[in-house]
């Protein structure tokens, strides 16, 4: 019986070429081959013909200057994966029957002409950290190819035919490159298109149009100023990441289609207002809207997200909260570090679902009363702030808290910050894990209160 264990592996020793005669000293059964950093520059076409059992050929890091044979692998029934990672191919012609993963990655490929990869079977491709400018109808006979990673080459133009015979596609990688369109994107069955770090400076109405499975969309890190109603046709989408573009303004519909987005991210971007969507986004968990400069949330924003898990406000101008966090009754983490936010006589939205907070950086004066609301806080880190005093007769309130931040703080010592801090050390822990406190709360490095 066949042993489809049985492997070979050679890493580091000197080949000068690929031979039959040389191969035929392995077992013939081999069912995994591995030879990488081997510096052979040449493979016979017939060196793998006897290995009938092979599943996976591993050949990284060698640097093969003559071209390989289209017919080098065709004889290899049982060959699933083939990896030639950094193996300096220029020009691409290869003819395999049964491979269904193939990694070409790491070469110095700049074409891939039409049929130059004929693979029927070929569900998964990565030419990823070639040098790549333009895709054509190249890949048409791979019928089953389901994801394609085309990441780090300088395409600027996927033509609007390229993948129409690729019906079974479903996930494109194409961060890194130079794309100023989604064209040649626009397939029906598409689930994930990643298109982080291009060149895309606006989004137009048709830019996604009757992409209705799409789940996830990257768009971070391009140059997009300008949205029309791109995500109209974009029913099934659930992540959308729009971080680090150049967008002044969201508009309330832009999200109307979208009722299953649950992660949203409009991270770094130069939004200063808010205002509610159209739509109520019952299924968002997480958004994302840090490093923006956001000054004015309107009041009822957040009726629009009710159900958000996890918001991130840092970086912003913020100076008021008033009462826009209401709505959130399931929120467990924010962070609004790095504002001007002020807790002056304000206390802390209602929410005993809220676990972590994070209000560093603000310059506020605060106190254990202004979170008299949030008593299942496990993380408060008010760091690098104005806060003199913070104690007061409701601090054993918080039975879940464990770490409290407070360095940097003109804090004033007495029994009650003693009590607070041997409190949340002890409980629930040992009276050794005093390193629990992210704190530099002690009577040598405070102000003292004469008692």
């Amino acid at each position: 019986m066949h042993n489809a264990t049985l492997n070979a592996k050679m890493h580091n020793i000197t080949l000068t070429q690929l031979t039959d005669s040389y191969l035929k000293t392995f077992n013939k059964d081999l069912a995994l081959l591995k030879i990488s950093n081997c510096q052979f520059d040449k493979i016979e076409k017939d060196a793998f013909d006897h290995l009938k059992h092979l599943n996976l050929l591993d050949l990284s890091n060698n640097k093969i200057k003559e071209k390989i044979h289209p017919q080098t692998f065709t004889k290899l029934p049982s060959l699933e994966i083939l990896i030639l990672k950094n193996v300096g191919i220029h020009d691409l012609e290869l003819n395999l029957s049964n491979v269904e993963e193939l990694i070409l990655s790491e070469n110095d490929i700049e074409d891939v002409k039409e049929n130059s990869i004929q693979g029927h079977n070929v569900n998964y491709l990565d030419l990823s950290h070639n040098k790549i400018k333009e895709m054509n109808n190249s890949l048409k006979t791979m019928y089953k190819l389901s994801m394609i990673d085309l990441s780090k080459n300088n395409i600027e133009h996927v033509g609007k035919n390229v993948f129409e015979d690729n019906h079974n596609l479903l996930r494109i990688l194409a961060p890194g490159n130079k794309l100023t369109s989604t064209e040649g994107f626009k397939l029906p069955k598409l689930k994930s298109l990643d298109l982080f770090g291009n060149k895309l400076i606006s989004l137009k109405s048709n830019s996604f149009d009757k992409m209705f499975f799409l789940e996830e969309l990257g768009l971070a890190a391009n140059q997009i100023q300008r949205i029309e109603d791109p995500f109209s046709d974009l029913y099934e989408l659930k992540f959308l990441n729009l971080a680090w573009n150049h967008i002044d303004e969201i508009k309330p519909s832009l999200f109307r289609n979208n009722l299953y987005l649950s992660h949203l991210s409009l991270q770094g971007n130069r939004i200063q207002s808010l205002k509610r969507f159209d739509a109520i986004l019952n299924h968002l968990v997480k958004l994302d809207l840090s490093h923006n400069g956001l000054e004015i949330i309107d009041g009822e924003f957040f009726t629009s997200t009710p159900n958000l898990n996890v918001l991130d406000l840092s970086f912003n101008n913020i100076k008021v909260l008033s009462n826009s966090l209401q709505p959130l009754n399931n929120l467990k983490i924010i962070d609004l570090a790095f504002n001007k936010i002020n807790l002056t006589g304000f206390e802390f939205y209602k929410n005993h679902q809220l676990a972590r907070v994070n209000l560093s950086y603000n310059g506020l004066e605060a106190s254990l009363k202004n979170f008299k609301n949030n008593v299942f806080l496990t993380d408060l880190d008010l760091s690098n702030n104005a806060i003199s005093n913070f104690c007061n007769s409701n601090e054993k309130k918080f039975e879940s808290l464990c770490v409290v931040d407070l360095r940097n703080n003109p804090l004033i010592c007495g029994k009650d910050l003693d009590e607070l801090v041997v409190g949340l050390a002890i409980k629930k822990i040992s009276p050794f894990k005093i390193n629990q406190i992210q704190s530099d709360i002690s009577r040598d490095q405070c102000k003292t209160t004469g008692t």
